[in-house]
Formats: C-alpha cells, structure tokens, sequence
C-alpha cells in the first residue's frame, strides 16, 4: 500500500512538472498575459489560507463572556 502511494506521488510531480515545463516553452506569451489574473486570483486564496492561524477568534468570545457579567 505504502509502495503505490509513493509512485502516485512521483507520478503526479512527474506530470505537473511536465505540464509546466510545456506551458513555459512552448506558450509563453499566453502565459506572461495571463500573470495579472493569476496574482489576483491568488489575493483571495492567501488570505483564506494564510488567516487560519490567528487563534480561532478567542478574543471575540473572551469579550461577549465580559460584556454577560456585567
């Protein structure tokens, strides 16, 4: 089980390695066009990914048990 895991992840490295290899050489102006759209695409994605580690909102239910004391 372990053994064909291993060759499933070097055969899916192996082929997007070559996809980009492809997309590089032989369409580079197709790709230089579209960096603009890529980095806005990637705005949304690094900020949903890159916040999920800011503790969860502890302080948002730290302040509503205060504001229930009083």
């Amino acid at each position: 089980m372990e053994k064909s895991f291993d060759l499933y992840r070097i055969g899916k490295w192996g082929a997007i390695v070559i996809i980009v290899y492809y997309l590089l050489t032989e369409h580079q102006a197709h790709v230089v066009a579209f960096l603009p759209y890529l980095i806005l695409l990637a705005c949304p994605l690094i900020h949903i990914f890159m916040h999920g580690s800011h503790g969860n909102h502890e302080n948002h239910q730290h302040h509503q048990h205060e504001k229930e004391r009083q």
